[in-house]
């Protein structure tokens, strides 16, 4: 399933997850990066230490601006039923938010993902 991040707001927290030391995740140590997480709907957010840490829903998947079965049935299919976190390196996201216009588009199954670009190619 597809699922859309706005790019803007995943660029504050690129920033932020380079702002400080990064939290460990499960222990290990990651680097800079952002969490994809499926909880209480399905978002991104940065590993940083900082304060404030910036938290960007999937457009598809918000548990504040949708109601429950949609964002409920949208994490089922993609992330599964289980909660859970996956590492993303802020060197992969930002290689393909150069790409994007104004998503980051994550396709997203229980088992894998694969980031993409919202770009549009160019009619010839």
């Amino acid at each position: 399933m597809k699922l859309r991040f706005e790019k803007n707001k995943l660029l504050e927290a690129i920033k932020h997850c380079r702002s400080g030391e990064p939290k460990p995740l499960y222990g290990k140590k990651t680097g800079a990066g952002l969490w994809l997480v499926g909880d209480e709907g399905i978002y991104l957010m940065s590993n940083g230490s900082s304060p404030g840490w910036p938290v960007v829903y999937a457009e598809e998947c918000n548990p504040k601006t949708l109601d429950f079965e949609t964002w409920w049935s949208v994490k089922r299919r993609s992330f599964g039923g289980d909660d859970g976190v996956e590492f993303i390196s802020a060197e992969a996201v930002e290689s393909i938010l150069i790409a994007c216009d104004s998503h980051l588009v994550i396709n997203l199954t229980p088992r894998n993902y694969q980031l993409l670009s919202d770009r549009k190619k160019a009619k010839q």
